[in-house]
């Protein structure tokens, strides 16, 4: 009787397990840019995308591509580490980096960098890209190490979020859309 009890929950357990689980076999993390992952992204396309210290990966179910930051070429990665991938649409990804924010573009397969406009203050903490979420209203939120800020798109420039009824310090996620973690441990939440 125990054994018959042991082996259904064990069936079940493992029905469970793997509902809606994606198993990467056999990855040679050796064509990856390093192993220390910081963030995954799936796209429409079916590409894996995988952010690590060192770089940009891209993977077919196949081979990965690597991208890699340049400074001297503004077609690349603003800087090796990568901390948060989104879709911006289907000709485009933000890439947001401990040095600022990247635009890939799926038709040239290169980066733009995004500019960070020049009346912020503390513009080297706000350059360090923690989170990104895109809004209903179609704004683009991007939450730094020193506050909020918005995306534009048409002038590819970060601009400070201006919020009268509450300082935000530092953001470390979003949720929900419409709700962010603030402060230095997430423990706080503002509705946008």
């Amino acid at each position: 009787m125990l054994f018959i009890f042991l082996l259904v929950a064990l069936i079940d357990f493992r029905l469970i397990g793997q509902n809606g689980v994606m198993v990467l076999d056999k990855i040679n993390t050796g064509e990856m840019t390093g192993s220390f992952i910081t963030a995954l992204y799936s796209d429409y396309k079916g590409y894996l995308w995988v952010g690590t210290a060192n770089g940009l990966n891209r993977y077919d179910g196949y081979n990965f591509l690597s991208f890699r930051s340049t400074k001297s070429d503004t077609t690349t990665l603003s800087h090796p580490s990568i901390r948060c991938i989104k879709q911006l649409s289907n000709e485009s990804l933000l890439i947001g980096t401990s040095s600022g924010l990247n635009v890939y573009s799926f038709a040239t397969n290169t980066f733009k960098r995004a500019k960070l406009d020049t009346s912020c203050a503390n513009a080297k903490k706000k350059n360090i890209i923690t989170c990104l979420e895109k809004l209903s209203d179609g704004r683009i939120v991007v939450g730094t190490r020193c506050g909020l800020m918005i995306y534009d798109e048409n002038t590819n420039v970060l601009k400070t979020f201006a919020s009268k009824d509450t300082t935000l310090l530092k953001i470390s996620g979003f949720k929900a859309y419409l709700l962010i973690r603030v402060g230095p441990y997430g423990l706080a939440l503002k509705r946008l």
